[in-house]
Formats: C-alpha cells, structure tokens, sequence
C-alpha cells in the first residue's frame, strides 16, 4: 500500500502529468503499456501533483494472490479508509453493499491507484472493481496501470467521456526526452549522431534506454556501444529474458522464436514458420498483453530490440531450425507473388543456390525496374562461385555493379571457371537495359 519512491534518476513526464491533470473529471485513468514504459513512475508522479493539490490519495500494488476476492476486498477497504471512506461493519455482500453506499456518499474528491492490474483475471474481483468505479461520487478517480487490457468496461465508459487512456506511444520517450534523461538524469554527453542512433535502436523504449546508460557509463561516451547496441547487449538480454520472455506459455515463447526471423508478422506467414497455426489469435494475445508488438499496416512487427534478443535465443536454442525458417519464409513471399523478401531470406537462411536460382528467375525483372542498389546488396552477400554457368546473372551483376559503382569495378564481374574475365562496355547506359538486349 506504500507508493513508490521516485528515483534521483527519473525524467519527469511533464506533459503526461500535465495531461493527466487537466482531465478531472476522468473516473477511470488507465496506463496500458508493455514493460518497462515507466506506468508505476508515472502514475507515482502523478500521485504526488494530486497530494500537493491537497487531494488524497491511496496507493495498492497487485499480484497473483489479490485474484482471490476476499484478499482484494480487505486491501481495498484499507485503501478506502486512507481515503476517508470507513469500512461498514458487516460482512460479505451486506458489507460491501454497505460499503459501495458510504462510497457513494463521500463528499470529497480522491485519487485510488491500482498498480500491475495485469495480475487480476478473476471474475468476481473485475466485478468489484467494477462496482467501486460505479459507486464513485465526483471528482472521485481510479487510476490503473497494466500490461494488458483491464476487463472494466472500458468500452461505456469511453463513450460516456468517463475515461482516459495512456499506451505505448504516450509513455515512450521522445528525442529530445532522451537526450535529456542521459544528460540531465545520467550525466552523460552523446554527439547528436550517437543519441539519434540510440533512439532509433531503443525506439523510445525507456527501459532500453536506462540501461543503455548504464553500459555507456561503463564504457565511455567515446566508445562505439552505441553503434552495436542490440537486444543481445547483456543488460537488454537479461531484462527481456527474465521480465518479458519468462512470463509466456511454452508454446507462445517457440512461436516467438520462430517468427523473429520476420520483419512483418502476417498472420498467414507466421503460420508457415509456425506449423501448429493459430498465429492470428497468438498475435492478437501477444498485442493484448503488450509484448513489445508495433502495429505495422494491419499486421505487427516486433520492437526492434526485442527481434534482435529473440534472434539470438533462436540461434542459441534452436539453430538447426533456422535455414528451414528461413526456406519456409521464402516460399510464402513466393507463392504471394513477392520475390524481393523471399530472396532475402534465402540469403539470410545462407542457402546459396536456392538465392542465386531465385535470382535467376527475378533478378532481369529487378534491373529492368532500375533497383541497383537491391541487386548490389544481393550480389554481394552472395559467393561469385554460385554465379559460375550462369553468364546472365553475371551480367546482371555486372550492369548493377556499374550503376551503383562506377564502371572501373567491371572487370571481374562475369567469369566462367577457366575463362579469362569478360568485360562490359566501357560506358554503361544513362538508363536501364531493356529486355531485350540479353
């Protein structure tokens, strides 16, 4: 029941407080964000704007053992009577009948804070919180912080301007919120290069960002960290393994695995990597419980961090599965008509000759679209052995390579074994070959 402390090191949220303050009439304020996005420092700070307003406040932290109703009730009963509302003296549902009308009652205005609501599940506990946000007397507010939707009627309440909601995007730093939390929290200076860097990688991520600055008060602001920072960066690894990966059922921890290979995550794709299928609803249950989804265009991608933390505990556990994650892939953005992802997967799976026969088939479409710097990147993750008897594709490479290179990078572009280096035109064309001109 005791709130948080504020830590020396916390970035103040003025405009989230700010906002949270100018909707009084709010009865229900939920803070929906993944971990790590600052709910219980926020919800603390806006405590402590409310309590030097003069109005009370009563703080409770949830777990796994408030899903019992009789625990719950007795917590909140001492919550209230912080508040000022006393406990009736019967017991069971007079007592809480009794309860709700005192509540009802009240005539002062008071803030009560539930933290980590994702715990709660039970029925009858979502009942009584229910109930208590009904009986509520005005300018009486609850405030809930959670990883997950709360079962609580959000949908009437939206509608009766009863409600106001933070997520993700409003809890996440911005760029010039993180450049403040190193410099000002952490002590730290970054070249304006290196802190866009890092908001790039961290996405706003407050949690990442925090223990980028540890790393980087370890290793110096003059290092490349920034540059290699990853999800595989011991601190991130740690946190997201024992806070985020821990929390989920076998089966979802395998599909996660499996589909971090993909940038986008399609339902329909995610089923061919994920045999038991099903990914639509595992997707919108790992949407729901905020793990660290982005909506993406009707589908969603992972954080960028959290990919890369799973593609090393793929490569780590699974790393026999990965070529035929990868050829699976592949084949789907085939069969959808999308050769570009599919041959970057064949690349990435290192199946080189099923890449150089997808190349063989795709790649004089591609020059012929003018995309150099595509067929560049391909030909270059790729052995020139693979390209040995198949002189259009070395031509291909050859064109490319003129475009994005200038033509003095020709002369070894198109060999056959045994044969001496076939030369292109000194002067490439101002545009694209046709067609017709292999």
């Amino acid at each position: 029941m005791r709130p948080p402390s504020i830590t020396s090191d916390h970035l103040s949220r003025r405009r989230l407080a700010e906002r949270f303050l100018a909707a009084p009439g709010a009865r229900l304020t939920v803070l929906r964000a993944p971990s790590g996005f600052g709910k219980t420092m926020l919800m603390a700070e806006c405590r402590e704007a409310l309590a030097a307003q003069g109005l009370r406040t009563a703080w409770l932290a949830l777990d796994n053992a408030d899903n019992d109703a009789s625990r719950f009730a007795a917590g909140l009963v001492q919550a209230l009577a912080e508040l000022g509302v006393e406990a009736p003296e019967g017991e069971g549902a007079e007592g809480w009948l009794a309860l709700l009308d005192r509540l009802a009652r009240h005539g002062s205005a008071f803030a009560l804070f539930l933290d980590d609501f994702e715990f709660i599940s039970d029925d009858a506990v979502l009942s009584l919180v229910r109930e208590l946000i009904g009986a509520f007397p005005p300018g009486a507010r609850l405030v809930v912080g959670s990883r997950t939707p709360p079962d609580l009627g959000l949908g009437r309440l939206r509608a009766q301007g009863l409600l106001q909601e933070f997520d993700a995007g409003d809890l996440r730093f911005s760029g010039p919120e993180t450049a403040e939390f190193l410099t000002r929290a952490r002590g730290l200076r970054l070249a304006a290069e290196d802190l866009a860097r890092l908001q790039d990688k961290t996405e706003g991520w407050p949690a990442a960002v925090r223990l980028a600055s540890i790393a980087l008060e370890r290793q110096g602001e003059g290092s490349d960290f920034v540059a290699r920072f990853s999800g595989s960066d011991g601190a991130v690894a740690e946190y997201l393994a024992e806070d985020v990966l821990a929390a989920q059922p076998a089966e979802r921890v395998r599909f996660l695995l499996r589909t971090s290979i993909l940038r986008r995550l399609d339902p329909g794709l995610c089923d061919a990597l994920h045999p038991p299928g099903g990914s639509a609803a595992i997707l919108e249950a790992l949407a729901a419980g905020n793990v660290l989804l982005t909506p993406d265009d009707g589908a969603f991608r992972y954080h960028s961090l959290f990919a890369s933390f799973l593609r090393a505990q793929l490569a780590r556990r699974m790393p026999e599965e990965l070529p035929d994650l990868h050829r699976a892939a592949a084949r789907w953005y085939l069969a959808q008509g999308r050769p570009a992802p599919a041959i970057d997967h064949a690349i990435e799976g290192g199946d080189a000759a099923f890449a150089a026969d997808l190349l063989g088939r795709h790649a004089r479409g591609f020059l012929e679209q003018g995309r150099m710097r595509l067929l560049t990147r391909w030909f270059d993750a790729l052995d020139p052995a693979v390209f040995a008897g198949r002189p259009e594709l070395q031509l291909v490479r050859a064109w490319a390579l003129c475009f994005t290179r200038g033509p003095r990078r020709r002369g070894s572009c198109w060999t056959r074994p045994g044969s001496r280096p076939t030369l292109i035109p000194r002067s490439p064309p101002r545009r694209a070959p046709r067609a017709s001109w292999c």
